[in-house]
């Protein structure tokens, strides 16, 4: 965890209004220790995908929730789809290859079936 003025320090070009504004919107967590805030190394990666966007990409304040909603859809369903890999990594090979057979060939982006 690090603090507000070390996150300032590491993400340049933000304010601490910009990071406060962000926290009251939701866009960012932080936890309250002794009336500072503290930040996660993932809501520093967050802090700086949200100052790329509006700053880099010029993506307005307005639209910015539902690009991150986005965001974090597209980041929980990649966390899912590991979790899913991972049981089916620890099942029997003719069960992974029941599962994964329909993933296999030109469409399913896997060799076509018989190529090793």
């Amino acid at each position: 965890m690090i603090d507000e003025r070390e996150l300032l320090r590491l993400v340049q070009g933000i304010t601490a209004d910009d990071l406060h504004v962000w926290i009251r919107n939701r866009w960012v967590r932080a936890e309250r220790e002794g009336g500072a805030y503290l930040f996660s190394a993932m809501e520093v990666a967050r802090v700086r995908l949200i100052h790329e966007m509006r700053h880099d990409l010029g993506v307005e304040e307005e639209t910015l929730p539902l690009v991150l909603s986005l965001v974090d859809q597209l980041y929980a369903t990649r966390a899912e789809l590991h979790r899913l890999m991972d049981a089916l990594a620890r099942q029997p090979r003719d069960v992974r290859d029941l599962v994964l057979g329909p993933l296999r060939g030109p469409l399913g982006g896997g060799r076509p079936e018989g190529e090793e």
